[in-house]
């Protein structure tokens, strides 16, 4: 397995990414959700939330899930004390990062969106490259991303509700 120091990375990679299919989707609206459930496969609850941090470094470390082809997208592994991921007080250890905001440009053109990302099928690189594109050049002002934390991972608290 690979793992990777806290999230520094430069744009260079950006223009070259290779993602599968369907893996951009527009975003049309900044509202965010919170505590949406959906049913895993041994009947328990993943809860999936959404937060919005400031521009990078982020202060979270992510590795690959599992390792060869296809990628099985990234989770986070530790929090840099005092980052932004710390200081926003939802993300965990075992969270899995299911889709964040990313600058895509346009074929042929200097022309730019932002999307959202599906990160569940992208390996660690692809998934640096499109969380550190959102640049204040790029008229962003923060990373909007959303996380699945596994039910077998639900803090004491959660599970007593």
């Amino acid at each position: 397995m690979k793992i990777i120091g806290v999230l520094f990375a430069t744009m260079s990679a950006v223009q070259s990414w290779t993602v599968p299919p369907n893996s951009f989707t527009r975003s049309h609206t900044a509202t965010l959700s919170s505590n949406v459930l959906r049913m895993a496969d041994d009947g328990e609850s993943d809860m999936e939330y959404s937060v919005s941090l400031g521009l990078p470094p982020l202060g979270i470390v992510f590795e690959d899930i599992g390792s060869g082809f296809p990628p099985k997208g990234v989770e986070v592994i530790a929090l840099t004390s005092g980052g932004q991921g710390e200081q926003c007080g939802k993300i965990e250890i075992g969270d899995r990062l299911k889709t964040c905001s990313a600058v895509k440009f346009i074929s042929g053109s200097s022309n730019f969106d932002i999307v959202d990302v599906d990160c569940t099928q992208l390996d660690f690189d692809t998934v640096v490259s499109a969380i550190t594109s959102n640049q204040p050049k790029f008229k962003c002002q923060s990373v909007e991303m959303t996380f699945i934390r596994p039910a077998t991972k639900k803090t004491d608290e959660e599970a007593s509700e």
